[in-house]
């Protein structure tokens, strides 16, 4: 027994398809109640329960709707059709608050994302300058103790040591007044 029809629009005059995204599907729910074997965890089936009893998943618990997820938002845009003007009002303005509320969020997150990625920068800046000093520092700390030691073993002359250690001449010269 064939209940599905799938149909695309083609061009009579050169035997091509028409609109490649637009096709049409009947379903004869008819033919489908009288097989009696629908099965909820298959989409194409709860689909067809909605379209031939919207009513059977109102009956369902809030946690078997939450389940098909698809069916309660189509459950929930039907049961709106039925909602006085003020019943719609005051849907409407339920929706509008739920979006104003992720627009919110979605800012504030954003926003706070900024001020952490400034924050975070300002104290990565601030950690590498003292790092950057320290490593100086420990770098002038271990050059002072070499040139100090290469001025008592007199190998070489103050302006070696200097160019050796890309120091001043200055800077060996006041060293040498301690090293003796």
């Amino acid at each position: 027994m064939k209940l599905y029809h799938h149909y695309a629009m083609t061009n009579r005059s050169v035997h091509e398809d028409f609109f490649e995204d637009l096709q049409i599907v009947l379903i004869e729910l008819p033919k489908w109640k009288k097989l009696n074997t629908f099965d909820l965890e298959k989409p194409q089936d709860r689909w067809l329960m909605y379209f031939s009893d919207p009513n059977m998943f109102s009956i369902l618990s809030k946690e078997e709707r939450e389940r098909f997820n698809e069916i309660s938002e189509a459950i929930e845009v039907l049961e709106t059709k039925n909602f006085t003007p003020e019943q719609i009002r005051g849907y409407e303005l339920y929706i509008d608050n739920i979006r104003a509320y992720v627009t919110t969020m979605s800012d504030a997150k954003r926003e706070g994302m900024e001020k952490g990625m400034k924050k975070g920068k300002k104290e990565g800046k601030a950690e590498g300058i003292l790092e950057g000093i320290l490593e100086g520092r420990n770098q002038i700390m271990g050059n002072t103790f070499a040139i100090l030691d290469e001025l008592k073993e007199k190998a070489l002359s103050i302006e070696q040591i200097a160019e050796k250690y890309e120091v001043t001449l200055e800077y060996v010269q006041q060293l040498k007044k301690y090293s003796n």
